[in-house]
C-alpha cells in the first residue's frame, strides 16, 4: 500500500483497487494511508446506525479490528467495474468479495458499491453500501447482529422515556434482557403468571446455548495444548439437560455428543460415550441435522474401533467421510480422510492408506486447516 507521497499521484480509481485489494490481502496497518487525515466515511446500510468515521485515526482504529471480526474467514474482490463521473474527484466502484465460509466450505460472494472522492491521492469522502446482513450470515453472527439491533432500539426508547433499566443502559443486556425484564413487570405488576413461563422457555435456550458454546471453547483449549477440564463436562451435560427440558432434539442431539466426546477424548472411556452418541445419533436423525450425524458416526468410529469391530469402524469413518462431503464441510473433510488414513494404517492397506493422506493434505491446505495439515506433517504425509 503506498505511503502518502505516493499516494499523491494515484488517480481516484487506483485508489479504489487498491483499497478493495488491501481489504482482502488483509493489510490493516497499510490502508488507513489511503486517507486524508480529515476524512468522512459512512456505512449507509449498517443496520446499527454506526456514526462516520471522520479522521485518518479513526480508520487506522476501524481496521485495526479487521482481524478479529474475520477471524479465518478469507475473501478477494472480484467483479470489479468501477463507473467515472462528471466529477474528476469522484468515481463509483462496483465489486463483489467472493471466497468460502471456513467451517462448511460455501461459497460466497457479497455485493459492495463504494462512492468514493478522492483528492491529492486520498480518500477525503466515501459512501460505502455493503451487504451487512449477509455478512453476518457468513460470520455466523446474524443472531447477535439482531441482538444488537434489538438493544438499539431498546436504548433509544429507553432514552425517549428518561429510563434506565438495572441502572445500566439497556442495551447492555439485548432484546432478551428487556423481554425478561418486561415480563417480570407483567407479573408482578400485571398479574400476568403466564409471562413467567415464556420468560423461562427463553432464558432455557439462552442457557443452553450459552453453556454449549462455553463448553466448545473450553474444549478446543484442551484438544490446542492445555489442560482438561471437567467444567467443560458439566457445561454440555447442563445444555444438554436444559435442551431436554425444551424438547430440542437438534440442541439435545449435539449437547449430548458433546458430552460423549468429553469422555472419549478426555478420559478415554468409550463405554461411557457409547449410549450417549447412539442418543445423540437417534436425535440428530430426528431433526435432520446431517452435520451433527457426521460428527457422531466419526467417533462411533472411534468407539467400534475401541471394541474391536473393525468392518463397524470403518463403515463409520466413511459415513462420516460422506456427509461431510455431501455437506462441502472442507475442513470436516480434511479430518475425515485423516481419520480414515490413519485407520486404513492400522488395520488395512498402507499404500490406501498413503492415498487418503495425501488427499487429507491436499483438502487442508486448500481449506485452511492448519491443525490437520500439522498432524498429516507429524505423520510423514
Amino acid at each position: 500500500m503506498p505511503d502518502s507521497a505516493s499516494a499523491t499521484a494515484a488517480s481516484p480509481a487506483a485508489v479504489f483497487d487498491r483499497l478493495v485489494h488491501g481489504v482482502g490481502d488483509r493489510r490493516w496497518d497499510e490502508l488507513p494511508g489511503l486517507y486524508a487525515e480529515q476524512t468522512h466515511v459512512v456505512h449507509p446500510q449498517d443496520p446499527l446506525r454506526s456514526p462516520p468515521l471522520l479522521t485518518r485515526a479513526a480508520l487506522r482504529a476501524h481496521f485495526a479490528g479487521g482481524a478479529a471480526v474475520l477471524g479465518e474467514l478469507r475473501f478477494q474482490p472480484a467483479a470489479i467495474k468501477i463507473h467515472e463521473t462528471d466529477d474528476p474527484e469522484v468515481v463509483i466502484g462496483e465489486f463483489e468479495y467472493r471466497g468460502v465460509v471456513p467451517v462448511t466450505g460455501e461459497p460466497f460472494a457479497i455485493p459492495n458499491i463504494f462512492v468514493i472522492r478522492v483528492r491529492d491521492g486520498q480518500i477525503v469522502e466515501s459512501r460505502d453500501y455493503a451487504d451487512d446482513v449477509e455478512i453476518a450470515r457468513i460470520l455466523g453472527t446474524l443472531d447477535q447482529l439482531a441482538a444488537a439491533v434489538s438493544q438499539r432500539a431498546v436504548s433509544q426508547r429507553a432514552g425517549a422515556n428518561g429510563r434506565q433499566i438495572g441502572g445500566t443502559p439497556a442495551a447492555a443486556g439485548g432484546g432478551w434482557l428487556e423481554r425478561a425484564r418486561q415480563r417480570y413487570e407483567d407479573a408482578a405488576f400485571g398479574d400476568d403468571v403466564g409471562a413467567l413461563a415464556a420468560a423461562d422457555q427463553e432464558l432455557d435456550a439462552i442457557e443452553a446455548g450459552l453453556a454449549l458454546a462455553r463448553g466448545r471453547i473450553m474444549h478446543a483449549r484442551f484438544l490446542t495444548g492445555g489442560e482438561p477440564d471437567d467444567a467443560a463436562l458439566a457445561h454440555f451435560e447442563r445444555a444438554a439437560a436444559r435442551y431436554a427440558k425444551l424438547g430440542n432434539d437438534r440442541g439435545e442431539a449435539e449437547a449430548l455428543f458433546w458430552v460423549a466426546t468429553f469422555y472419549q477424548t478426555v478420559r478415554g472411556d468409550h463405554d461411557a460415550a457409547r449410549p450417549l452418541l447412539d442418543r445423540s445419533e437417534k436425535l440428530a436423525a430426528a431433526a435432520g441435522d446431517p452435520l451433527t450425524l457426521s460428527y457422531v458416526a466419526r467417533h462411533i468410529g472411534f468407539a467400534d474401533e475401541s471394541a474391536g469391530d473393525l468392518d463397524r469402524a470403518r463403515q463409520r469413518l466413511a459415513e462420516s467421510l460422506r456427509l461431510r462431503r455431501e455437506l462441502g464441510f472442507q475442513r470436516g473433510v480434511a479430518a475425515a480422510l485423516l481419520a480414515l488414513a490413519e485407520f486404513t494404517g492400522r488395520h488395512g492397506d498402507p499404500s490406501e492408506a498413503r492415498a487418503l493422506l495425501a488427499e487429507a493434505a491436499q483438502t487442508a491446505t486448500a481449506s485452511g486447516a492448519r491443525g490437520i495439515q500439522r498432524r498429516i506433517e507429524q505423520l510423514g504425509g
